[in-house]
């Protein structure tokens, strides 16, 4: 819309909200908010790799190290130990 008014040498609206140099610098302050909005996109993203890394991570994640510390509790004092009951009730759950 801008590249069109540009290219009309009569334009001037009465509304100072229309006028070319106030479409210009709504024009810039979105790009900037735009710009803003996919940095913090990127970091999200990236902050959220890192998150599933230290809870999925195969075999080192904490997702598996609870199920092995469960596994091992289970096999060393068996499934009807107190031992067993106080772990078997923390519960975590793999999403994605």
């Amino acid at each position: 819309m801008l590249t069109l008014i540009q290219t009309i040498d009569n334009y001037g609206p009465n509304e100072e909200e229309l006028q070319k140099e106030n479409l210009d610098k709504l024009l810039a302050d979105m790009q900037n908010a735009t710009e803003g909005v996919e940095q913090s996109e990127a970091t999200l993203n990236k902050t959220l790799r890192h998150r599933n890394q230290l809870l999925y991570g195969k075999d080192s994640g904490l997702y598996d190290v609870v199920q092995n510390v469960k596994k091992y509790v289970r096999s060393v004092y068996g499934s009807s130990s107190d031992q067993h009951a106080r772990i078997s009730g923390i519960t975590f759950t793999m999403v994605g």
